[in-house]
């Protein structure tokens, strides 16, 4: 249940309740009358439930920040180089790779202020360089073969990711910028990516 959907229900039991307690009083022509506990009119029914909504979705809230705080720490993207475009994969809510839920994008790699970021570079067709000189990422992605190379993320702003292709021309879809998140919309940013593949990714 999202916090979204949670307030929802609570508006709308409070609306329900609030008309109950209007039709019920308004021939006495008491708006506030005195609450009287019992089982014909279980009024107190209506805070209990309202607290026991509120509590559940800021219990839900409290656990999903607690495990996205230990997550965030270090991450892992696959690097995935086809027809002069890197796609990036990244680990879903289950943070394990190459599973279901992983979620997708190109040009632009989005990582989590301060995290440990370990990139696996894999290529499909040609030899490609990919390099982020501001984090001293300089590597190699070839067919048949996988790279690796790890990094730091800062702890804001934005850096040039460097694309290119071995053959003497450029290429623009190669050219990105690594985007650097608060947890907070990292996981904002992976909630719109796409869960299918842009390309077909081994």
């Amino acid at each position: 249940m999202t916090e979204a959907n949670t307030f929802r229900i609570f508006g709308h039991v409070a609306d329900v309740a609030n008309r109950n307690w209007i039709s019920e009083y308004r021939d006495r022509g008491r708006i506030f009358p005195k609450l009287r506990i019992s089982p014909r009119h279980p009024i107190w029914l209506v805070p209990v439930g309202l607290a026991a909504i509120f509590g559940f979705a800021f219990f839900i809230r409290w656990a999903q920040s607690g495990r996205s705080a230990d997550v965030l720490e270090k991450l892992d993207v696959e690097i995935f180089a086809r027809d002069f475009l890197l796609q990036f994969r990244y680990p879903g809510k289950d943070q394990t790779l190459k599973s279901e839920d992983d979620r997708y994008g190109s040009q632009n790699l989005y990582v989590p202020a301060a995290a440990v970021v370990r990139l696996i570079l894999k290529s499909h067709d040609y030899v490609y360089t990919v390099e982020i000189p501001q984090v001293g990422v300089y590597e190699i992605a070839a067919p048949d073969l996988t790279f690796e190379v790890q990094f730091v993320a800062p702890e804001s702003g934005t850096c040039a990711l460097l694309g290119s292709q071995m053959c003497g021309y450029d290429h623009p879809q190669l050219l990105g910028e690594l985007i650097v998140q608060s947890p907070a919309e990292f996981c904002r940013t992976m909630e719109r990516l796409s869960s299918v593949p842009l390309q077909t990714a081994q």
